[in-house]
């Protein structure tokens, strides 16, 4: 084993191991000097920062989130099964968008099934030009699932009904626990050969659909509303000075004394004597939330409860000395490590995904376990004999498995290829 160089030595008593020998460091004759060791700690740090990427980063191009109920199916064909003697309808659906695909559970024997299932659906801005696509499969026992139907939502027709801030302080209505903002869907199933009176014949089978389009900035928000409500102990519809400052302890915030009593001077209000109304408070949280950093109060000690562990310290030291509003190492709900050296606008929002899925009207929510529409409508064996002949089923693999994306739609699809052997003579 090579001895490590001398701006990789982080412990002055670590003991390395050459050719056989045990040498401590101060023996290797190496000079520790100070630029070697500050680009050490710069490397670290960029290393370190380097393992973890919050996924919902709604400063840069996402938008939001658009919740899609699929409801349930009517008047499905009447297929007649193997002995001819009844229909033989297993209905599931495929929600595709983009890279991201999802199924649903399968109803046996009904021509009207219900579901009412929930997924979530990320959108950026490179994917405002993507439809949903909701396909409708009847599983078979035997053979390969039927294709029955599909449809396609448009993306700018749910986002168009989304919610409009107030103008001067930028706050959604939140009076209203449930979303008055969806849309519902009653849509026809077509098919790509376009053989529909073939296939169905007297019947014209719809697939029901709810979707709503929620802002990053109101779904953190509501979380705001929903931490004022909890930590409202006298239950007046506001927050005085302590309470306030309970609530965001438990947050592991950072803030001064004297830049939480400034929040009520914003407001004509005095700390310490009067309330803070849910949308003054959440005002002065989202003001503070979204201040830049240069202009933000140093902090020039902590206590002892309210440091981080090591994974909170390998931040940049710009933002070590600086006010935050919300710091955690870990999400208190989903466990997801790390969360420390998110921004406090993705920490917020974060928690405001986690709180809004345990908090869902429906029993169950898809997950996204698909590569490809088609690798979510086949049956298992033939998914198993995919990976076992032609390797890995994934986006990057080494593999026999082509998979493209179709610029279009963006979908990820499958390409066919013809199998040949050239001619030897």
């Amino acid at each position: 084993m090579h001895p490590l160089e001398a701006e990789e030595l982080n412990d002055p008593v670590k003991i390395l191991i050459c050719g056989g020998l045990v040498v401590l460091p101060f023996l290797l004759h190496l000079k520790k000097t100070h630029k070697n060791l500050k680009r050490y700690k710069l490397r670290h740090k960029r290393r370190m920062a380097g393992g973890f990427n919050l996924k919902t980063m709604p400063k840069n191009d996402l938008l939001g989130i658009v919740m899609v109920e699929v409801i349930s199916a009517h008047d499905l064909p009447r297929w007649r099964n193997m002995t001819n003697t009844s229909f033989d309808m297993d209905p599931f659906v495929v929600v595709s968008f983009h890279r991201k695909v999802f199924r649903t559970r399968i109803l046996r024997h009904t021509l009207n099934p219900e579901w009412r299932e929930k997924l979530l659906l990320h959108v950026h801005k490179n994917e405002l030009s993507y439809n949903i696509r909701c396909a409708v499969y009847d599983w078979d026992n035997m053979s390969a699932n039927d294709y029955v139907g599909e449809l396609s939502l448009d993306l700018h027709n749910i986002l168009s009904a989304a919610p409009i801030p107030n103008p001067e302080s930028g706050l959604y209505d939140l009076h209203n626990d449930q979303p008055t903002h969806s849309m519902n869907y009653d849509l026809p199933l077509s098919r790509e050969r376009g053989d529909e009176d073939l296939k169905f014949g007297s019947n014209k089978p719809t697939l029901q659909l709810k979707a709503v389009f929620q802002p990053y900035d109101a779904l953190r928000q509501r979380f705001w509303l929903e931490m004022l409500r909890l930590y409202d102990t006298n239950e007046t519809g506001g927050v005085d000075i302590d309470e306030l400052q309970i609530l965001l302890l438990s947050l592991g915030s950072t803030l001064t004394e004297k830049t939480v009593n400034g929040f009520f001077p914003r407001f004509g209000k005095v700390a310490g004597q009067d309330e803070l109304t849910f949308p003054e408070s959440i005002e002065a949280l989202e003001r503070e939330l979204l201040k830049p950093k240069s202009e933000r109060r140093q902090v020039h000690s902590l206590d002892s409860q309210d440091q981080l562990d090591d994974d909170a310290c390998s931040a940049d030291d710009d933002s070590e000395h600086i006010e935050r509003v919300i710091q955690l190492s870990t999400c208190p709900i989903c466990l997801r490590p790390r969360l420390s050296r998110a921004d406090e606008a993705d920490i917020v929002t974060h928690l405001a995904l986690c709180t809004s899925k345990k908090g869902r009207s429906v029993d169950d929510i898809m997950v996204s376990n698909f590569v490809t529409a088609t690798q979510a409508q086949r049956k298992w064996y033939t998914n198993v004999f995919t990976v076992l002949s032609q390797g890995h089923y994934r986006i990057g693999a080494n593999s026999a498995n082509i998979l493209i994306q179709n610029r279009l739609t963006g979908q990820v699809i499958e390409e066919k290829m013809q199998v040949y052997a050239p001619k030897v003579e």
